[in-house]
């Protein structure tokens, strides 16, 4: 691995992988790429105990916690609530018949606007939160994220309570924007935090099993030169069996002795083909780990309404008397008990975020040389150095050495002076960014976006049309019970999709690129399977069909263009372009809910294939 360029976005060949590209040397002890910067001490918790970075009993619970359960808690209390919103339309259609049913109170566009409301909400979180993280940092964007999506699920929580149905959902379609806003911006954050850790981890291991191979070397050195000079001590007597040997006795024993490759330390040989694979190709699995969170916040927001109904009785009845086997009242605190509940651990994230987060290195480290280059490009920054050397009382040197210190003085980074040097030209270090990032990467982030934006079509068209399909498929309308079983049953293929994708992402047969190529392929076939022979398929052999298409949906395309973006651009615009290839992957999911309503089933499973295989 070879260490990243000075200016990562100037370089007119782009790497082919993430900038963050690190290397350590074993022979000397180096200090750290990233610095650790000095937090306040804290009172130890139970989550504090779970999320402590070094502990001394380390558990596969506490690892899990630590990397995938806790960073990926946003997307986990935010998908939740949004899913548990189109999970509860059915359930709205019984217990409120005059929005939903004829639609005597809310109109029809009302109604229709709560499915896409939060994507328009999600495609300005993901461009306006995901462009502020690069330039404010992961902590200040990850904070702001959580705060709008409590601030909006609190008021959809609270408007809920109002007895006039019209003002209920029409505030809910109002704070569904609100709540999108946060949870768009949790997609780049969650993605570029997640892959930014684990190249901290990899690099920190990395360098300690250097430093332990290195002592190993020397031990073995220290001891071939002990018994060489034992050795040289009891055949003092006899001549030595070459003249070089006589001159230098350790020297032979030395190269005798010298391991002719580094071997890892208690884990036997080939450490370069074992180990070191282990420790770089670890990153795919972390991050994706992140994102199975969305998978189990989507899969509990249906199972929770299945138990909720089956606790409340409300199983529903023959198709003819359905309506009457309903109870309003429970119906209306089964789906605001459910609401709460996502507030209340959208809560638990802000808080958690709150006392526990901290900033992420790379890009405090990216942010530290960005703004160490650009006080040297200042035009008057030797008249400023030498305002602050004077202020020490030191003398002023020539403008060559003054220009030296100020790259390895800490103490200019802090001064007033100079930062009034770098706001003055703040504009122009942006606009000089983001320029270069768009000649070096526009082709990046056209494919990224363009990914998104067909499996996106695909994807909330499935979430959208669930019981259009299956009506379709099985000719009988479910009750509010089945259909929540069914997509509790769905929801759990779709995690076993999330589950499967962090297990092979990293694996050197499958990685990025054929993972989402043979993902996209084989949910091709399977909706023209589906298209063209819906009318001669069982209902039996449609149905494993739609479920195989969720499963290498998610592992597939669903992964791979959440976790490409986060590794393919450089740090600084990591967070901004990752989400506006998410904001590409939201339009299409406009598409799926605005113009797909008036299709049939067939038309809609042809054009999923169709979008498909575009890829």
């Amino acid at each position: 691995m070879s260490p990243s360029p000075e200016n990562e976005l100037a370089v007119s060949n782009p790497p082919s992988q993430s900038d963050d590209n690190y290397n350590s040397s074993a022979e000397k002890d180096e200090p750290l790429l990233f610095t650790r910067y000095p937090q306040p001490p804290r009172e130890k918790s139970n989550i504090s105990e779970m999320l402590e970075e070094y502990p001394e009993e380390d558990t596969t619970l506490r690892r899990i916690c630590r990397e995938n359960v806790w960073p990926g808690l946003g997307l986990f209390a935010g998908d939740f609530l949004l899913f548990s919103v189109i999970h509860l339309n059915a359930l709205w259609e019984e217990a409120y018949p005059e929005c939903f049913g004829y639609y005597a109170q809310c109109s029809r566009a009302l109604v229709r606007s709560i499915s896409y409301t939060s994507i328009w909400g999600l495609m300005c979180g993901m461009i306006g939160i995901g462009t502020l993280a690069s330039f404010k940092g992961r902590r200040y964007g990850s904070l702001l994220t959580a705060a709008i999506m409590c601030i909006g699920g609190a008021c959809i929580a609270i408007t809920s309570l109002i007895p006039d149905q019209e003002v209920i959902f029409t505030s809910m379609a109002i704070f569904l924007f609100v709540f999108g806003v946060g949870l768009g911006g949790e997609y780049p954050l969650s993605a570029a935090s997640a892959t930014e850790k684990a190249m901290v981890d990899m690099y920190e291991k990395q360098v300690q099993v250097d430093r332990e191979v290195a002592e190993q070397r020397r031990a073995e050195l220290d001891n071939a030169a002990d018994k060489a000079e034992s050795g040289t001590e009891k055949c003092s007597d006899s001549e030595p069996a070459s003249a070089s040997e006589a001159e230098n006795p350790a020297a032979t024993t030395t190269e005798k002795a010298q391991p002719s490759s580094p071997t890892s330390v208690g884990s036997g040989e080939n450490f370069d083909e074992d180990e070191a694979f282990i420790i770089e190709q670890e990153r795919g699995q972390r991050v994706l780990g992140v994102f199975t969170m969305q998978g189990i916040g989507i899969f509990l927001s249906a199972f929770v309404l299945l138990v909720l109904l089956i606790v409340f009785g409300q199983i529903g009845g023959s198709d003819e008397n359905r309506a009457s086997d309903y109870n309003e009242m429970s119906l209306e605190i089964i789906w605001r008990v459910i609401v709460f509940a996502g507030v209340g651990f959208l809560l638990l994230t802000l808080n958690s975020r709150y006392e526990y987060l901290e900033e992420s290195e790379v890009w405090a480290s990216d942010a530290k040389s960005r703004r160490r280059r650009a006080l040297l490009n200042t035009e008057d920054i030797a008249a400023a150095f030498s305002y602050e050397k004077a202020k020490d009382g030191t003398e002023v040197k020539d403008a060559t050495m003054k220009r030296s210190d100020s790259m390895a003085s800490d103490t200019s980074d802090n001064s007033e002076v100079l930062d009034m040097k770098l706001k003055d030209h703040s504009a122009d270090r942006v606009a000089s960014t983001l320029s270069l990032a768009w000649r070096n990467y526009w082709h990046r982030l056209f494919g990224t976006s363009l990914c998104w934006l067909l499996w996106d079509v695909a994807f909330y068209g499935n979430k959208l049309f669930l019981v259009k399909f299956l009506f379709s498929i099985t000719q009988s309308n479910y009750s509010v019970l089945g259909q929540a079983f069914v997509a509790t049953i769905i929801s759990g293929v779709s995690l076993a999709g999330y589950y499967a994708a962090t297990k092979v992402i990293d694996h050197p047969m499958v990685g990025r690129q054929k993972l989402q190529l043979w993902g996209f392929g084989v949910v091709g076939l399977l909706f023209t399977l589906c298209g063209f022979m819906f009318d001669k398929l069982p209902s039996l052999a449609l149905i494993i069909c739609y479920l195989l298409c969720t499963f290498f949906g998610q592992c597939g395309p669903n992964a791979t263009t959440y976790i490409v973006p986060s590794e393919i651009f450089p740090t600084e615009v990591r967070t901004m372009f990752h989400g506006i290839s998410a904001c590409f992957g939201k339009v299409g999911a406009l598409i799926a809910a605005i113009l797909f309503n008036r299709l049939s089933e067939v038309c809609l499973l042809l054009i999923f294939f169709d979008v498909t295989s575009l890829h």
